[in-house]
């Protein structure tokens, strides 16, 4: 075999070998992925509440960077939190989808006192919406924001600040996720004549998932990386 054939075929190997490398390590778009249970709805939370909801499931995405470190909150000891990019909503069967407009924060309480029990926690707070609206021929409800906790009594679930790859439903005796409306309806004994009501979609988890996906970026060197060792095998054979 001549020596050109040879160093070929390493430089071949080698480049989509470090390719291939940079897509293990490169990931930087994570997202969590999850279905509940509905088990409460608001009183003018219409047409939801009168579709059965509680045969409805509520799924989720919710995508961050996972190269961004957890930070801690400087104003709570043991909260631990980093920015979400992205967030969509759907109740199923109905098809009404509502998306995260705001900013948003997952958060990690490790070892937390919560009025007065030490608790691991694992949360997403207050994230902004938009989407259809619900109500009744009263009142319009606009969504307003979306939140989720899951809950450890036992605070064994987090050993660190790291944010886990998996975490196991079973382990938390807490585990909601909530949609809130609010709206206005006419009140003669308020001073403007109107009051302010809020309803919301309840739920519980019943399934949760961390999946890593690469970069955009990281899948097309891959990509070149893998039709630069094509192109090389096709020399050799000819």
């Amino acid at each position: 075999m001549r020596i050109s054939t040879i160093a070929q075929r390493l430089a071949g190997l080698l480049f989509v070998g470090l390719l291939s490398m940079s897509g293990i390590s490169g990931a930087a778009a994570a997202t969590i992925t999850f279905e509940a249970d509905i088990v409460a709805v608001g009183g003018l939370l219409q047409p939801i509440k009168t579709t059965n909801p509680f045969g409805h499931k509520l799924t989720g995405r919710i995508t961050y960077d996972d190269k961004t470190p957890l930070t801690q909150v400087t104003s709570s000891f043991g909260v631990y939190q980093k920015a979400i990019t992205g967030l969509s909503l759907t109740i199923e069967p109905l098809g009404m989808t509502w998306t995260g407009v705001g900013p948003g924060y997952l958060s990690i309480l490790n070892d937390r006192d919560v009025n007065g029990q030490v608790v691991d926690r694992f949360t997403i707070g207050g994230v902004p919406l938009v989407g259809p609206n619900t109500g009744t021929e009263d009142v319009t409800m606009y969504p307003s924001f979306f939140a989720m906790s899951l809950i450890d009594h036992e605070h064994t679930v987090f050993d660190s600040l790291a944010l886990p790859t998996d975490l196991d439903l079973s382990l938390f005796e807490g585990r909601v996720a909530t949609i809130e409306f609010q709206g206005v309806l006419p009140d003669p004994n308020t001073p403007d004549g109107y009051k302010q009501v809020k309803h919301i979609v309840d739920t519980r988890f019943t399934s949760l998932e961390f999946v890593s996906v690469p970069e955009p970026a990281t899948l097309a060197m891959l990509g070149i990386g893998l039709a630069g060792l094509g192109l090389a095998r096709r020399k050799r054979a000819a």
